[in-house]
């Protein structure tokens, strides 16, 4: 993959996130958590992980200011849920027009949730 087109893959991950968080703003709490049997179980606990795996790899690349974004387990609402996806976007934004190929095709180590190692 080159860096223009992460750069354009993750503008369009920027603008579908902020319109699902639009649709979804307008939900009520029994609409959010109400159970369905795929991914995480419900719409406010799908969003959670979104957001959650996003800012996990935003620190697994140690790109700067990971450390200043809420865990997804501090988000509740679709307002917070979505204030902290902008947050992420917003500093992923300000480096990822530095990334060049050479440092896109590096890899990543990192151990996972549950103590497992990798590298991608």
């Amino acid at each position: 993959m080159q860096a223009h087109t992460l750069q354009e893959l993750l503008a369009h991950n920027d603008w579908a996130d902020a319109r699902i968080h639009q649709v979804a703003a307008a939900f009520t709490n029994e609409q959010l958590d109400r159970r369905f049997e795929m991914g995480e179980g419900s719409l406010r606990a799908t969003l959670r992980h979104i957001y959650g795996a996003q800012r996990t790899w935003h620190e697994r690349i140690n790109a700067p200011g990971w450390d200043t974004l809420p865990r997804s387990s501090a988000t509740s609402s679709v307002l917070e849920i979505a204030d902290a996806s902008s947050q992420l976007a917003s500093l992923r934004n300000k480096w990822l027009p530095l990334l060049d190929d050479e440092r896109l095709a590096e890899s990543v180590d990192y151990t996972n949730s549950q103590g497992v190692r990798f590298e991608t």
